[in-house]
């Protein structure tokens, strides 16, 4: 699954604001009453998920590398 995001035209977030993103494991959480219920976490971004592509993920890396920190 994740490797077909990176191989795609996902693999490359225009920034980290617009990237999906899921946690692997199930966590289980306990409520004041003791009761628990698995749950496993999804990030959905709210500007939606846009991503570069090649040539332009190019001149980004070339010219500022660290775009996606600085975009933080």
């Amino acid at each position: 699954h994740h490797t077909l995001w990176n191989m795609s035209d996902r693999g490359i977030p225009r920034s980290f604001r617009m990237m999906e993103g899921f946690g692997v494991h199930t966590f289980r959480l306990q409520n004041a009453a003791g009761e628990t219920t698995l749950v496993k976490f999804h990030w959905k971004p709210k500007l939606g998920v846009h991503s570069l592509v090649w040539e332009e993920a190019q001149l980004a890396a070339g010219a500022d590398p660290d775009f996606h920190r600085r975009d933080l």
